[in-house]
Parts: C-alpha cells; sequence; structure tokens
C-alpha cells in the first residue's frame, strides 16, 4: 500500500512538472483549467489513499496486537506448564529419593534381623556343639572309668603303677603259644606281656580276654554309658596298655654301661631326676603359653588404646584452640 501511494505521488509530481512545461510553452488557459481539476482529482485519489492507508495501518496494527496477545498467552501457557512439569518432576524425585529411603531403610532392618537370626543360629550350633563335646567328653571319660574298673577287677591294681610289680609270662610260653602250642593267657591269671607290643599274638588274646570281662562286667553293674563297639572297647583297651607300658618301661631297672642292671636306690634316683626335668618342661611351657596370650591380649587392646590416645590428643588441641 505504501509502495502504490509513493507511485501514485512520483507520477503526480511529473504530470504537474510536463503539464506547467506545457503552460509555460503554450500560455493556453484551457489547459490550465484542466490540469487544475486535474489536480483536484489527483488531491482527492491521495485522500482516499491516505485514508485507505489509514486503515490499511489500523488493521495490520490490530492483526499484530492480536498476534502479540495470542504469542504472549501462549508463552504464559507455555512457562505455566513448565513450572507444572517442574513441580512435577520435583514431587517425582522426592518421590523416588523417599522411596530409595525407605528400601534402604527396609534392607538395612533385613540386614540386622539375619545378622541377628545368624548371630542366634551360631550361637545355637555352638551351644549344640559345646553340648555334644561335653556328652561325648563324658562319655570318654565313662568308658575310661570302666576300662580302669575292669583293670582293677582282673589284675588286683588300683593304680597304673602297681603294675610295675607286674610279671610278664615267660619268653617260652609267649613263643609255645605264637607256634600253636600252647592255649595261650589264663583268664584267671591274665598276664600282660609288656616285652612285647600291643599288636602280638599273646596281648592280641589278653584283649579278647578283657573284652569279654568287660560285657560281662557291663551286663552286671548295668552300666548308662552310650552302647559302644568292640572295637571302640579295644581301641580304649590298648591306649591303658600303651600307657602302662611306659609306665613299667620306664620305672623297671636299666642295663649300666657296666653291665649290671640298677638297683632300686639307682632307677629311683632316675625317675627322681626325669620328673625334675618333666616339671621343668611343664614350667616353661606353661610360661610360654601365658606369654602367649598376654601378647594375644595385648595385641588386641593396644589399637583401642592407640585410638584412645589419639582422641585425647585431639580433644586437647580443640580445647586450646577455643580457649586461644
Amino acid at each position: 500500500m505504501i509502495k502504490e501511494l509513493d507511485s501514485s505521488l512520483n507520477t503526480l509530481q511529473m504530470t504537474l512538472s510536463s503539464q506547467f512545461t506545457r503552460l509555460d510553452a503554450d500560455g493556453n488557459v484551457k489547459i490550465i483549467e484542466q490540469q487544475r481539476a486535474a489536480l483536484k482529482n489527483l488531491q482527492a485519489g491521495f485522500g482516499m489513499l491516505e485514508a485507505k492507508l489509514d486503515c490499511e495501518i489500523t488493521r495490520v496494527n490490530a492483526e499484530k496486537e492480536a498476534q502479540f496477545v495470542g504469542l504472549m498467552q501462549k508463552f504464559e501457557g507455555t512457562l505455566c506448564q513448565v513450572e507444572v512439569s517442574r513441580s512435577q518432576i520435583q514431587m517425582q524425585k522426592e518421590a523416588e529419593v523417599a522411596a530409595l529411603a525407605q528400601k534402604f531403610e527396609d534392607t538395612l532392618h533385613q540386614v540386622e534381623v539375619s545378622k541377628s537370626q545368624i548371630q542366634a543360629e551360631k550361637e545355637t550350633e555352638v551351644a549344640a556343639l559345646a553340648q555334644k563335646f561335653e556328652d561325648a567328653l563324658h562319655q570318654v571319660k565313662a568308658s575310661t572309668e570302666h576300662v580302669r574298673e575292669l583293670f582293677s577287677n582282673v589284675f588286683s591294681v588300683i593304680r597304673d603303677e602297681d603294675f610295675l610289680s607286674h610279671e610278664s609270662p615267660s619268653h617260652k610260653v609267649v613263643m609255645s603259644f605264637t607256634k600253636g602250642n600252647s592255649p595261650g593267657p589264663d583268664p584267671i591269671n591274665l598276664q600282660w606281656d609288656f616285652t612285647s607290643p600291643v599288636s602280638s599274638l599273646w596281648n592280641q588274646a589278653v584283649i579278647e580276654i578283657l573284652l569279654d570281662k568287660l560285657h560281662a562286667l557291663c551286663a552286671e553293674e548295668k552300666w548308662t554309658t552310650k552302647p559302644r563297639s568292640d572295637e571302640y572297647w579295644k581301641e580304649v583297651i590298648k591306649q591303658k596298655f600303651n600307657h602302662i607300658k611306659v609306665i613299667w618301661t620306664k620305672e623297671r631297672p636299666k642295663r649300666l654301661k657296666t653291665g649290671i642292671l640298677e638297683t632300686p636306690t639307682q632307677v629311683a634316683a632316675r625317675l627322681m631326676h626325669t620328673k625334675m626335668d618333666d616339671l621343668k618342661t611343664t614350667q616353661k611351657d606353661t610360661q610360654r603359653v601365658a606369654v602367649s596370650h598376654f601378647s594375644v591380649l595385648a595385641g588386641s587392646i593396644l589399637p583401642d588404646v592407640q585410638k584412645f590416645h589419639h582422641h585425647s590428643t585431639v580433644t586437647k588441641s580443640f580445647l586450646h584452640t577455643e580457649m586461644a
């Protein structure tokens, strides 16, 4: 519209210029009148164009204003949606954090419960094992006591040292039994062969006789001990034999370098010397165990002492700083 107005004005200016030029050249009054009429028409057209231009400007301004208002409303709506979405996202994040915190708390609670259950199970297992061990120890003590009673009844002894007066069967009798030429140990006057190992045929026969007497003693006295197999009782009897054999061998007179057997006085002196050496060894072992226990205790306490010293130093430094 503005371009059309500029074009009309330029056309009018060119027309006026040409007409005035013609007026100066011809001097014709009629043409002047025509030109005046044409000028009025152009002025009227110019007014109409100006009115149209004003209307167009008003319309364009109204459209732009409407577009601007629409854009502002759209921007406000978008901004509102952004704020709503932001609030929703914030609420969602807070809900997720709360859910994670609750999940962590539940997991921690489950861990504590599982830890307590495991601790209780461990304590129950330890108590059961301790009870089982105590029962087994009681059974072992009872079995040992029964074998001790068996030896006391069969061999007429009270202590293991009483076997020092025990006479072993002669080598001739033992060899005769080994070769199958004699019946073997006498159940009434039973004798161990301490000069031979427990695995010898003679001692194995003695063990069989003792096993029969053990069963008879068990039925007679109605033992409440848990029933055991024959192999178990044989093993206990063998251990008893080996223990007695050590004592019997240790306290028997030994042959000196001169080829003469020890006298009872020499045997007693040797046993006393051996007992003193054993006592010294026991004392050293006891001291070693005590030192080891003290080292373990000190090792477990030292970190706590160092930690306490560190905390005390930090506390003192903090107090001095605050006072300064």
